[in-house]
């Protein structure tokens, strides 16, 4: 079947505004966000973003608010919210990586809220406002996998009650609220697993054995590990209340943001390309013709694979748009995307040379970051492993 997912001349024109913002405004703090290993503190940048919200929110936002906050025009909408989340993430990180995460919706906590919430949860928590919010998911046992959740919530009157512990959790110091996973049942495996919403308060009471994770790339993204005991917060902070069906179904917003997280790892990648081959065009001199043929020749080549991988994402959007089973093309785009922008960034390093190692440019962090991006919302071989599963059995996966 062929799809036509040609953007307006609008769109196109906003993903260009967006992709020099993150050239000329967010890349002149990368390394001092790296150096750092925090989110620079510089809201004017924010500000100047041609987006108001962060693409992985656009599912959240109703038909009337993508003219205001998405500034999208509506004919676009034909394509439906996650296959412009895709149009407008392949532009974000091409400057750096380190700033779209401030905008608001840019993380999957409100996704859960909106998905499964009550409509006083909703209106409470998904206020619209820029704030930074996160997911305590991980545990020493678990990563996606529900079952494995042992952070256990007893209801005790008009409170739960939260112990157990939470591992490389993004942002946990520095958000204004998060969404917690627990089970309420244990033996009920994934079903008795519920999401429950903590502010700065409750994260205060937290156990924090580790504020910053040493790690190799994304260091702005302070990872931290907690315990929680005996934490009490009020029975309504349960997302969607005790009896609703669980969360399991909530991790279908992973099938969106696998195709997301795909593009993002082919924009950082771009962005790298992009200052490869400035590099390489200032110093054309110093090439021999057939040489420099075969560099430009290696850039067409580069293009042309992200675009390929793009395509494979936008394609699970679409599907996603349309009421469809996303999950395989959402899992192949993912399980694809951070070899293969690893090997371009890999390249991009080969042909500056030495000078490209050093810290005088940020080839180096690149390569740092684009590692990274195998290992959100579950890595290559889960993927792999998952899309096996999906057509051999028939399921529908997450």
């Amino acid at each position: 079947m062929a799809i036509s997912l040609k953007p307006s001349q609008k769109t196109v024109e906003l993903v260009e505004l967006t992709r020099r913002w993150s050239l000329d405004v967010v890349r002149p703090y990368a390394r001092e966000a790296d150096t750092n290993e925090i989110y620079p503190d510089v809201p004017e940048v924010i500000e100047a973003c041609p987006l108001d919200v962060a693409p992985v929110g656009f599912a959240t936002l109703r038909d009337d608010e993508y003219v205001d906050r998405a500034h999208t025009l509506k004919t676009d909408i034909e394509f439906g919210p996650n296959v412009l989340s895709v149009f407008m993430t392949e532009p974000l990180s091409q400057g750096d990586s380190w700033a779209w995460q401030m905008l608001h919706g840019g993380t999957v906590s409100e996704d859960f809220i909106n998905l499964i919430g009550t409509p006083e949860q909703v209106e409470k928590w998904c206020t619209g406002e820029h704030v930074l919010t996160a997911i305590a998911m991980t545990e020493d046992q678990s990563g996606t996998d529900l079952a494995g959740i042992q952070t256990t919530a007893v209801r005790d009157g008009d409170e739960w009650v939260l112990n157990g512990k939470k591992v490389f959790i993004s942002n946990l110091l520095e958000c204004e609220w998060i969404v917690l996973l627990a089970t309420i049942n244990p033996e009920a495996g994934s079903a008795g697993v519920r999401a429950f919403i903590l502010d700065r308060d409750d994260i205060a009471k937290f156990d924090v054995t580790t504020d910053k994770e040493d790690k190799i790339g994304f260091r702005f993204i302070r990872n931290a590990t907690f315990e929680l005991h005996d934490i009490r917060i009020p029975f309504d902070r349960c997302v969607g209340g005790p009896e609703a069906p669980g969360v399991a179904a909530a991790l279908g917003v992973f099938s969106k943001n696998r195709a997301t997280c795909a593009v993002w790892g082919t924009s950082i990648a771009r962005g790298c390309l992009g200052f490869t081959e400035q590099w390489i065009d200032e110093r054309a001199e110093e090439y021999s013709p057939a040489r420099l043929t075969r560099i430009r020749a290696d850039f067409a080549e580069m293009h042309d694979t992200l675009d390929d991988v793009v395509r494979l994402a936008l394609k699970s959007a679409w599907l996603k748009d349309r009421g469809e089973n996303a999950a395989v093309t959402a899992c192949e785009a993912k399980a694809v995307t951070p070899k293969l922008a690893e090997s371009i960034v890999l390249r991009c390093l080969q042909l500056v040379g030495a000078e490209g190692a050093s810290e005088r440019h940020l080839l180096e962090k690149w390569y740092r970051d684009i590692k990274m991006t195998d290992a959100m919302l579950g890595p290559g071989q889960v993927q792999r492993r998952s899309v096996s599963q999906m057509l051999l059995r028939g399921g529908a996966g997450r």
